[in-house]
């Protein structure tokens, strides 16, 4: 999927991450793969080798971050990684670094996890995905992110209106990425 993303000139892919058992940064929205390979198998409690082992269709693999990192390197797409399981972010943070890839940003709707690679160090551009009905400024909880992703999609027919001139000038010193 993310080579046909390139083919059609997509400039940066948004992609999800969680830690296998045994600490491989696995590339997956889902932690339980039963939906897309029909396999009844958790990422967090099973280690690389037995997910590597499952098939997809047409031929896939869940790929390991590694792999998405070298693809984008490859054909100069960026990676817009939400990070959707413990430790997750500081793995990729970490894979990202040994690549020397910077086309890069993580996001993630758990708020403590942006903080904790704020406070480390974390040099790429960092995001807090805002869920539906949540005040942004409050779910911030005190870290400060480059970007703020408002995920309003679901939250009315016409999410757009809920971005009234008050919330963005509250918002004015962030980047602001809005779902859909």
């Amino acid at each position: 999927s993310f080579q046909v993303a390139a083919d059609l000139c997509a400039e940066m892919w948004e992609l999800d991450v969680r830690l296998s058992a045994d600490g491989v940064c696995v590339v997956s929205h889902d932690d339980n793969l039963s939906r897309v390979a029909r396999k009844n198998l958790s990422i967090a409690q099973s280690s690389w080798a037995e997910i590597a082992a499952v098939s997809l269709p047409e031929g896939q693999h869940v790929p390991r971050l590694e792999e998405v990192i070298a693809l984008a390197q490859e054909t100069g797409c960026g990676l817009y990684i939400e990070i959707k399981g413990q430790g997750a972010g500081v793995a990729a943070w970490k894979l990202l670094r040994e690549a020397n890839f910077r086309f890069a940003s993580l996001v993630s709707f758990v708020v403590d996890w942006i903080g904790e690679l704020r406070a480390s160090g974390c040099e790429y551009p960092l995001g807090v995905l805002v869920p539906a009905y949540v005040d942004p400024l409050k779910y911030l909880s005190g870290v400060a992110p480059d970007i703020v992703h408002i995920c309003w999609r679901n939250a009315s027919a016409r999410p757009d209106k809920l971005l009234s001139d008050d919330l963005l000038e509250s918002l004015d010193e962030y980047q602001i990425v809005l779902w859909d």
